[in-house]
C-alpha cells in the first residue's frame, strides 16, 4: 500500500471519527477534509506537552534536523557553527537512532493567529498576552472596522504604544508564579492536568515557569481560545503551524483512535488566580518592558503584507519610522 492510499484511509477513518465523536472538532484542510499534522522529535514520550508544535510534514522534519545539530554537549559551539563531517555525522546518526515523525490530528477549533515567534519561551508569550489585553481596552468599534487585525499581535500596534497601563491579570500570569511559596505553586499546579509538578528544589524553577504557562492557557480558554496558529517563518516557511494547549486535543495517528475525548472548558478563575490577583493592582511598564514591547511590534511589521500596509495611515506610519527603505 502507498503512502497516499494509508493517508486517504487515515482521513477517511478521521472523518468518521469525527462524525461519532459530538466533543471533536478537527482542524480542516481547504477542502474541509481532516488534516494531518506531524511533530518531529529525538526524544521518547507518550503524551504531548502543552503548547507543543504541530505542522507540514516538511516542518516536522526540519525542526527534527535542527533539534540534532542544536541540542548536544559533545561538541563546541566552533564545531556547532562549522559543521564539520564528524559533527554532520554525528547529527545524522542522531537523527537515524532517534529521530520520530508523529502524525497526529488537533482536536481544536478556535485557535487564534499569532506570528511566528521563533523562540516560544515564556517572554515571547509574554508579548502576545500583553498585546491581548492591549486590544481588550481600546475601541472595539475601531477594531471592528479594521478587517485585517487578524491576530492579536497585530491589533497591539494602534494602541498607545508609549507606556500602556498593565492590567494586573499580566501580573498574576507572569510574575506572581515565580513570588509566591512552594507549596502553592505545587498545589495550584497539582489542581490542573495540564503540567506534573516536578520534584526537588532544583526543579521549583521549571514549576514556577510551568504555573505561568497554566495561568497563560487558563487566560485564552476564558476568551474561547483553544490553541494558536501562526504562519511558519523558519520550518517550511509560508504554511501553517499549530499550538495547542492541552494534550488531549492531539490524535496520535500511530496509536488507536481515543474512544472518549471530552475538551476542556474553562470559564472562571480559579481560587489560586483570585487570591494572586488581588496582590496586583494597575501599572505602567517598566523601561525595559516597554522597550520589549516596541522591539516585538517591530518584528511584527515585517510580516504585514505591503498592501494592509497602504490601507492603514497609522501602520504606514509605524512601518515608516522602523523601516525607512522598505519597498511601499
Amino acid at each position: 500500500m502507498t503512502e497516499t492510499q494509508t493517508k486517504k484511509q487515515i482521513l477517511e477513518k478521521l472523518a468518521q471519527y469525527e462524525a461519532n465523536t459530538p466533543t471533536v472538532s478537527l482542524v480542516k484542510n481547504e477542502n474541509n477534509r481532516p488534516r494531518v499534522f506531524y511533530h518531529g522529535t529525538l526524544t521518547q514520550f507518550e503524551n504531548f506537552y502543552p503548547l507543543s508544535h504541530f505542522g507540514t510534514k516538511t516542518a516536522a522534519k526540519e525542526a527534527m534536523i535542527f533539534q540534532a545539530e542544536r541540542f548536544d554537549d559533545q561538541f563546541s559551539e566552533e564545531d556547532l557553527i562549522d559543521k564539520n563531517e564528524e559533527y554532520q555525522a554525528h547529527c545524522k546518526e542522531k537523527l537515524q537512532k532517534n529521530g520520530r515523525l508523529i502524525p497526529v490530528a488537533l482536536n481544536v477549533s478556535h485557535p487564534a493567529e499569532i506570528i511566528d515567534i521563533y523562540e516560544h519561551n515564556m517572554l515571547n508569550y509574554r508579548q502576545v498576552v500583553l498585546n491581548v489585553l492591549e486590544r481588550e481596552s481600546y475601541s472595539m468599534l475601531l477594531l471592528q472596522a479594521q478587517p485585517f487585525l487578524r491576530t492579536f499581535a497585530i491589533a497591539g500596534l494602534f494602541l498607545n504604544y508609549k507606556m500602556p497601563v498593565v492590567p494586573p491579570v499580566y501580573d498574576m500570569i507572569f510574575k506572581d508564579p515565580f513570588r509566591i511559596p512552594d507549596e502553592q505553586v505545587i498545589a495550584e499546579l497539582q489542581s490542573e492536568t495540564l503540567y506534573q509538578p516536578l520534584k526537588g528544589t532544583s526543579n521549583m524553577g521549571e514549576n514556577c515557569r510551568h504555573l505561568a504557562f497554566q495561568r497563560m492557557i487558563r487566560f485564552f480558554e476564558r476568551r474561547g481560545i483553544d490553541g494558536f496558529k501562526y504562519i511558519n517563518q523558519w520550518e517550511d516557511k509560508g504554511h501553517y503551524s499549530y499550538i495547542i494547549f492541552r494534550p488531549e486535543q492531539v490524535i496520535q495517528l500511530n496509536k488507536e483512535l481515543p474512544q472518549h475525548l471530552k475538551k476542556r472548558q474553562c470559564t472562571a478563575l480559579s481560587d489560586y488566580e483570585k487570591q494572586a490577583l488581588d496582590r496586583y493592582m494597575n501599572r505602567s511598564l517598566s523601561e525595559a518592558e516597554n522597550r520589549q514591547r516596541l522591539n516585538f511590534q517591530k518584528d511584527i511589521l515585517q510580516y504585514i503584507p505591503k498592501s494592509k500596509v497602504l490601507k492603514n495611515r497609522e501602520l504606514l506610519e509605524l512601518t515608516l519610522q522602523y523601516f525607512p527603505h522598505r519597498r511601499l
